[in-house]
């Protein structure tokens, strides 16, 4: 996917990687923002974690839970340091809890 150019856009042009820790899902964006301002996918990932199972009844993050996040975002950052290697530039990241 690509994503037109914008006069109001921030980022300089570069690889970013950015982490989306959900109640269901995380989720993995590394994409390419171009020299015009354009941003274009390079990769996308998703895993299906659940963090959010049982907090209702127990108002607690489960343990599991959280393992399984661990484990997709140690997946994610194995994945980004793929895109870091491919021409020695550290791919800077951001995470977000939504």
């Amino acid at each position: 996917m690509r994503i037109e150019p914008s006069p109001n856009r921030l980022l300089r042009p570069g690889r970013y990687a950015a982490i989306d820790i959900g109640t269901v899902t995380c989720r993995l964006l590394v994409a390419e923002v171009t020299p015009d301002g354009a941003v274009e996918d390079l990769q996308r990932e998703m895993a299906i974690c659940n963090l959010g199972e049982g907090v209702d009844e127990t108002h607690r993050l489960n343990p599991q839970a959280i393992e399984r996040v661990g484990a997709a975002v140690d997946g994610f950052a194995a994945e980004i340091a793929r895109w870091s290697a491919l021409d020695g530039i550290p791919v800077p990241t951001y995470a977000v809890a939504t």
